[in-house]
């Protein structure tokens, strides 16, 4: 019966907002809380300016400290408003469901515990975010303190101080904040992926100047729905802001698929402070396809392909990489992979790292000597240098160069060998 009643009374908070966006719904979370955060650290700095030098001069410079320290203790407590993640939650939920075909969204259990989570999250926010202010305060008073400044100094030292430590902390909040909704959204795709029994999840990251190393490295990676659930399901049991951390740490180096399996904690987006990486439900295929004439056999997600693109492919790390017709567009005037020979390549890659000439893309190199770039989840070129591996080692930056295990059947190798393919 409570828990019926609860979520009534979500459904009908979430009814109130259904004339707004996501945005504009993630846009005034931050707005009014972040408001409302700042002008509680703005009310405590004044108050605490004051004490400070009212008491400066006349008492022992130990009992002002102490006394500042007692009342930040006492006053310092942010309070933060999150009603508003119940309608980001549900509105992102439905329209995901909506977009993907997966049917009607239904509330249940499942959306309760992740709404809780959320709210934990925002609960542990408040109490570090409390406790970083309150040290950072502190020390300013004592660092003006330690330097034994004039009586009229004083004043303008903490104004300046205390208005970049406001600055700061205002900054971090919105940062924070904005982390944990992105994460509520992306749990919220998982979940309603679980209600229809969705199997594997892509990657899709946002290609620009802004984009981090390892979203580029993981846009079009395909990870099993049963990984991400399971992640999900850690973050959601976590008993405090530790074990929140340790489910889904950031990360910044690529993952390029060296062990061709993600660890357990890492896969659900975001990766990252301001990530804007998310995840779409797909259904891999194999297939038969015609390319230029020549029939190949390749593993896809079945998306219509866009204008310009031959072929889209799984390779042996995960990622499902697009063809298009400039991948065979490389001035190099050596040996460019039919498309056989260009699947094959992308089965076998057994190196990669980070481009050393050409900044956000990655190269690779494949059991039958094929040099390859990626751009996101493109294929930029393809072809067998003349160098060998050698021109993968040079275009590759040494730091970053993973081996990717790669194997192949004895009986493929011997029909290969047996057909006089390379």
């Amino acid at each position: 019966m409570k828990k019926e009643l609860l979520r009534q009374i979500i459904i009908n908070r979430t009814a109130k907002s259904d004339s707004k966006d996501i945005d504009s719904l993630i846009a005034d979370f931050l707005r009014k809380n972040g408001k409302k955060s700042r002008k509680q650290m703005s009310d405590v700095i004044s108050r605490l300016q004051l004490h400070v030098l009212d008491r400066y001069g006349r008492l022992p410079k130990k009992d002002i400290l102490e006394s500042a320290k007692n009342m930040l203790e006492s006053d310092l407590h942010i309070q933060l408003d999150t009603g508003l993640l119940e309608a980001v939650y549900i509105k992102t939920a439905k329209g995901f469901a909506a977009e993907n075909g997966l049917g009607a969204f239904v509330f249940n259990t499942l959306d309760e515990q992740t709404l809780s989570a959320m709210r934990k999250n925002f609960f542990w926010l408040q109490s570090n975010h409390s406790k970083d202010v309150r040290d950072r305060l502190y020390n300013t008073i004592k660092l003006a303190f330690d330097g034994d400044v004039d009586r009229l100094d004083l004043p303008g030292i903490l104004q300046n101080e205390f208005g970049s430590c406001l600055a700061q902390e205002t900054r971090y909040f919105k940062d924070v904040s904005d982390h944990i909704i992105s994460q509520g959204q992306n749990l919220a795709r998982v979940n309603q992926g679980k209600k229809y029994d969705v199997k594997n999840y892509q990657v899709k990251a946002v290609i620009d100047r802004r984009t981090s190393r390892i979203c580029r490295s993981m846009n079009g990676r395909i990870i099993p729905a049963a990984h991400l659930e399971s992640q999900c399901a850690d973050i959601q049991s976590a008993k405090d802001i530790n074990e929140k951390k340790k489910a889904a740490p950031w990360r910044n180096e690529p993952f390029l698929g060296k062990s061709r399996k993600l660890d357990t904690n890492f896969g659900l987006p975001p990766y990252h402070f301001r990530c804007r990486t998310i995840l779409q439900p797909v259904w891999v295929r194999d297939e038969e396809v015609t390319v230029r004439g020549e029939k190949v056999m390749i593993k896809n997600t079945g998306k219509p392909l866009k204008k310009g693109e031959l072929f889209r492919h799984i390779d042996n790390t995960g990622v499902e990489r697009v063809v298009t017709g400039d991948t065979y567009g490389h001035k190099s005037r050596s040996e460019k992979p039919s498309a056989e020979k260009l699947v094959y390549a992308l089965n076998s890659i057994s190196g990669m790292g980070e481009h050393s000439k050409k900044p956000g893309r990655f190269t690779a190199w494949s059991q039958n000597g094929y040099f390859m770039s990626f751009e996101g989840d493109h294929v930029i070129t393809a072809f067998k240098p003349e160098r060998g591996i050698r021109y993968f080692r040079a275009n590759t930056m040494p730091a970053t160069r993973e081996v990717i295990k790669w194997q192949e059947s004895l009986i493929s190798r011997l029909l290969k060998a047996m057909t006089g393919q390379s």
